[in-house]
């Protein structure tokens, strides 16, 4: 079984595109995956910066609400 950290690795361009086609950038890996220490039950969590003018309505979905829609931070 292909472990978590290879897994992730070899999707590295898939998911940097899928971000891309999101109005998302900068995606990074935080947590356990990060830290390399994964267990059977892990999952991959990711940090990404957005452009407001440029996000898609799949992201960042309903965790972005009218206020921020309408502010540039």
């Amino acid at each position: 079984m292909m472990k978590l950290q290879q897994l992730l690795q070899s999707k590295r361009e898939d998911i940097l595109q899928v971000a891309l086609r999101h109005g998302t950038f900068n995606v990074r890996v935080f947590g356990s995956v990060a830290r390399g220490v994964v267990d059977e039950i892990g999952d991959i969590d990711l940090l990404v910066d957005y452009d407001l003018q440029k996000i898609s309505p799949w992201f960042p979905g309903d965790a972005l609400d009218g206020f921020a829609r309408s502010t540039r931070l």
